[in-house]
C-alpha cells in the first residue's frame, strides 16, 4: 500500500519537474504493454519517466526532491545521477550546504571533493540526530528509581 502511495506521489511530483506532456506520454506507454506500437518519442518518453521512478523508489520514505531542506537537497542530489530538482536548486542547495560558490565546471571536475564536503556538513548532522534518537529512546525504555 505504502509503496503504491509512494508511486502516486511521485508520479505528481513529476507532473510538475518533467511536464504533463512527459508524464502523459509515460502513462501512455504503460498502457501499451508490448511497446511495439509506440513512436519512438514516445518510447523516449517511456524511458525517461522510469529513470526517474526507479531513482526516486529507492529512497522509499525519505521523498528528499520534495523537502524544504536544503542540506537534504544538497547532499542527496550531488549523489543522485538522475536529476530529481531543477538544476538551480541543486546548485542553490548545494552552495547553501557547502557555504561557497559551486562553479559547473567544479561539479564535473571536483565532484569526490564536493561529496567529502557534504558529508562533513550534512552527514555530521544526521548522525548527531540518530544520536539524539538513540539517546531519547534509551531514557524512554529506562526505569526512572
Amino acid at each position: 500500500m505504502k509503496k503504491k502511495r509512494n508511486d502516486r506521489e511521485n508520479i505528481n511530483y513529476l507532473y510538475g519537474f518533467l511536464g504533463s506532456t512527459v508524464v502523459e506520454g509515460y502513462l501512455r506507454a504503460c498502457e501499451n504493454f508490448d511497446h511495439a506500437n509506440l513512436s519512438e518519442e514516445d518510447m523516449s518518453t517511456y524511458e525517461t519517466v522510469k529513470r526517474h521512478l526507479v531513482a526516486m523508489q529507492k529512497y522509499g520514505d525519505n521523498r528528499w526532491w520534495c523537502s524544504e531542506d536544503s542540506n537534504a537537497i544538497g547532499y542527496y542530489q550531488l549523489r543522485e545521477p538522475v536529476s530529481l530538482v531543477p538544476y538551480s536548486v541543486f546548485v542553490a542547495s548545494l552552495e547553501k550546504m557547502v557555504g561557497h560558490e559551486v562553479d559547473p565546471f567544479e561539479l564535473v571536475v571536483n565532484e569526490e571533493y564536493l561529496i567529502e564536503e557534504t558529508e562533513k556538513a550534512y552527514g555530521s548532522k544526521r548522525k548527531k540526530r540518530k544520536t539524539l534518537r538513540e539517546a531519547i529512546a534509551k531514557l524512554a525504555n529506562s526505569t526512572m528509581p
